[in-house]
């Protein structure tokens, strides 16, 4: 007879492997970061056992008082735990330094990556929108602030289309955004994707929580030129040149002149013209061949 903890465990392992989310070879990582709660819950419970699949009541007892197993809220069924994937993984995740490796790369690391083309108009939009603060940001919730923002958002892409730094194939472009789209505004299924940002732009790019997003280059009422360079520099790098740099510059600070009163609640208070040296400035450093 098979003990209920490597039946439980087997089970888990081979429902992740058929959904093709067994990630890292850790049952444990699989469920507990890479993956939502619902689907979570899902994978757990079908990789539960009843009483009569050749399983020992009594051995089943020791290991739900142990809290490795527990019972499902389904009629003589059970379900591994966390603790009992950490019991089952431990060794391995340890000894090999495999779990620290793991949160290390995850969490505590700079994504090397470029950011996809959907990340630089994303970025661009902030900026000629001037999302500078957790005061001055990009509010999805508010949805008689979205139009304008979705606007903004496209003609961003047609500014860096124009300069070559985003692909320039519409069909497929508009069909890629489109594709994403379901009941919800577009702009807030774009927004939605942008968790892997802040990593990329040495976290500048900032996720405020309750469907809220800025840019965290201010300090008071004043603007960091070196991190709005940095963002110039990851998102239209080589592409930026001196003959179409104002370009990106005209179209930033048009953006905000424009249609900068009509993207907040309140004033904000980097819409003012004085601000739009700041952003040539930027510009200018970013196109530095000594600058990272």
């Amino acid at each position: 007879m098979k003990d209920p903890l490597d039946l439980l465990f087997e089970n888990i392992k081979a429902t992740l492997k058929y959904e093709g989310r067994y990630e890292e070879d850790s049952c444990l990582i699989s469920l507990a970061f890479e993956m939502r709660g619902n689907k979570r819950g899902e994978i757990i419970n079908e990789s539960g056992i009843e009483i009569g699949d050749d399983v020992s009541i009594v051995r089943l007892r020791e290991l739900i008082d142990d809290g490795l197993v527990r019972e499902s809220e389904e009629h003589d069924k059970y379900l591994i735990t966390a603790m009992g994937l950490w019991n089952m993984e431990n060794e391995t995740l340890l000894n090999n330094g495999k779990l620290v490796a793991y949160v290390d790369r995850k969490y505590f690391t700079t994504d090397t990556k470029p950011l996809g083309d959907m990340e630089r108009i994303v970025i661009i939009t902030l900026i000629a929108g001037r999302a500078f603060s957790r005061e001055n940001r990009l509010e999805l919730h508010k949805d008689t602030l979205l139009e304008h923002w979705q606007q903004i958002f496209w003609d961003a892409y047609e500014t860096l289309k124009s300069i070559g730094a985003v692909k320039s194939d519409d069909k497929t472009w508009d069909e890629k955004i489109r594709q994403q789209i379901t009941n919800e505004h577009p702009l807030s299924t774009i927004m939605r994707n942008c968790g892997k940002i802040p990593k990329k732009v040495q976290r500048i790019f900032n996720l405020a929580g309750g469907q809220t997003y800025y840019l965290d280059i201010s300090n008071e009422n004043t603007l960091s030129d070196r991190k709005l360079a940095v963002l110039f520099k990851k998102t239209i790098g080589d592409k930026l040149t001196f003959d179409n740099m104002d370009e990106i510059v005209n179209f930033c600070n048009d953006v905000s002149m424009k249609k900068g009163p009509l993207l907040y609640s309140e004033t904000n208070p980097f819409c003012h013209p004085k601000f739009d040296t700041v952003i040539e400035n930027a510009v200018l450093e970013s196109m530095n061949p000594d600058f990272t």
